[in-house]
């Protein structure tokens, strides 16, 4: 049962983790898609600025 619990905490702390960088990830994404662009260059800048309005992750309580 332990082993079940451990599991069960790293994929919602991987979730987490997903959910509160996704906004970057797509905005970083879409600026190398969108390459030699002014808009490319809009995404890239929300971007990396997206990472720094990451101020609070909720991660689940660890088990015994």
């Amino acid at each position: 049962m332990g082993m079940m619990n451990k599991l069960k905490y790293y994929i919602l702390v991987v979730a987490a983790l997903i959910k509160v960088f996704t906004p970057a990830i797509m905005l970083l994404g879409s600026a190398f898609i969108l390459r030699g662009s002014i808009i490319a260059d809009l995404f890239f800048i929300l971007g990396v600025c997206t990472l720094g309005w990451i101020t609070d992750v909720k991660l689940p309580e660890k088990p015994e």
